[in-house]
């Protein structure tokens, strides 16, 4: 086979295509998802170029499946994002606005601050009590 057809040696090839098939074979086992599988499929499919090189039949057939495999992996590759999507949106619960919480658990009071509330005059005569013990228990310095 000439090197328009494949740039690269048949050695090359099939290295190639056994490393893509592991990566993609991984892919679909970590994912769940079936592009990967149908390019773990497709990959190592174009070697059937090699059985018969002169075969112009052959050669378009495996175009031609090669093509399919492609078009139905990104078509698959859409389906699973799109169904994906959906899923979370599903899953996502949406806030219910007209209804109360109920729960005591859930809800928390609100706690004020500690000298937000109180008179000016408290704020002041709270900031001139002693802050040590000894003063406040009559001791004198």
């Amino acid at each position: 086979m000439d090197a328009t057809t494949f740039p690269i040696s048949l050695t090359y090839h099939i290295v190639f295509c056994a490393v893509a098939c592991i990566f993609f074979v991984i892919q679909y086992v970590r994912t769940k998802k079936s592009y990967p599988l149908l390019l773990a499929i497709g990959i190592p499919a174009s070697l059937f170029i090699y059985i018969k090189p002169d075969n112009s039949s052959l050669f378009y057939t495996v175009g031609v499946f090669e093509t399919i495999i492609l078009i139905g992996a990104l078509i698959f590759a859409i389906i699973e994002r799109n169904r994906r999507k959906q899923e979370i949106e599903d899953t996502t619960p949406l806030p219910d606005i007209s209804e109360k919480h109920t729960d005591n658990e859930n809800i928390q009071p609100e706690q004020p601050e500690e000298n937000s509330e109180k008179a000016p005059e408290e704020n002041q005569k709270n900031s001139e009590e002693p802050e040590s013990e000894e003063n406040s228990n009559g001791k004198n310095e």
